[in-house]
């Protein structure tokens, strides 16, 4: 009784016209369907039309292309999602809403890992490791006890970062100076032997008075789930005197800023 009470309640709220026409709250329907709210200004609290809400999105049964689903779930996929006759894609997905705000903003220690960068020789490499994170997606970016930021989430990334190294020792002379070189490693290495991706780097030097220097990176990131990212900074020039010693700024910290473009 209760099937024939929906399907006298369905009747009388769509209309239905020649050429396959079918109208909600709607006299003069202008396409296959066409849906009208009784009020533009004052809609009712039940006015719209509900998706079919699924909670696991089949890929084995054959289906039709163009099925339109809502997937009902706790996590970042829940969303609308069509078949494509081959798999789900996201058609207004939280996933695809917020792929352009998925950033990782990372901050370093004030501090190089091995200890102040000194003495009178060329190359004297250092690490920089982060200290703390900020991001609106939690469940994939961590810091690890070794002072890497991880990435969880496997895609393209773009990235944009700031090494900020300071002299700390009051010893500025005009005829000389420093160059320092800083490069982005995942995994240990340089980015570019990863993925095919290129390097992460970026060059400058200490200029006549001026105690700070700052080396900006910029480019694009392949990553694969848990690829672990870390700051290397290198003096690649310097004059042979006076030497002076250099660490992380600690009024400018170093930082990564890492935004999501896309899975692989």
């Amino acid at each position: 009784m209760k099937h024939y009470i929906c399907i006298i309640f369905l009747l009388f709220s769509l209309r239905f016209f020649a050429q396959g026409t079918v109208g909600g709250n709607e006299l003069t329907p202008s396409v296959t369907m066409d849906i009208s709210t009784k009020d533009v200004d004052n809609p009712g609290f039940s006015e719209g039309v509900i998706i079919p809400r699924v909670t696991n999105l089949n890929v084995t049964d054959p289906k039709e292309v163009g099925l339109w689903v809502f997937y009902e779930t706790s996590n970042i996929d829940r969303g609308f999602y069509w078949w494509d006759g081959v798999t789900w894609q996201p058609f207004i997905s939280i996933t695809q809403i917020s792929a352009d705000l998925t950033i990782a903003h990372a901050y370093c220690k004030n501090i190089f890992k091995e200890g102040d960068m000194s003495g009178n020789t060329a190359t004297n490499l250092r690490t920089i490791e982060f200290d703390g994170l900020e991001t609106n997606d939690v469940a994939n970016f961590e810091i690890n006890t070794d002072g890497e930021l991880v990435v969880k989430k496997a895609g393209k990334y773009h990235v944009y970062g700031v090494v900020n190294v300071r002299n700390v020792s009051n010893v500025v002379n005009a005829n000389k100076r420093d160059g320092i070189e800083a490069k982005l490693y995942v995994n240990g290495a340089n980015a570019s032997l990863i993925n095919g991706n290129l390097n992460i780097e970026g060059a400058n030097s200490f200029p006549t008075g001026n105690n700070t220097v700052v080396v900006f990176l910029s480019g694009a990131l392949t990553l694969n789930t848990n690829d672990r990212l870390l700051y290397k900074v290198d003096r690649y020039y310097r004059d042979s005197e006076p030497f002076i010693v250099i660490r992380p700024d600690p009024s400018a910290l170093s930082n990564l800023t890492l935004k999501y473009l896309g899975p692989q």
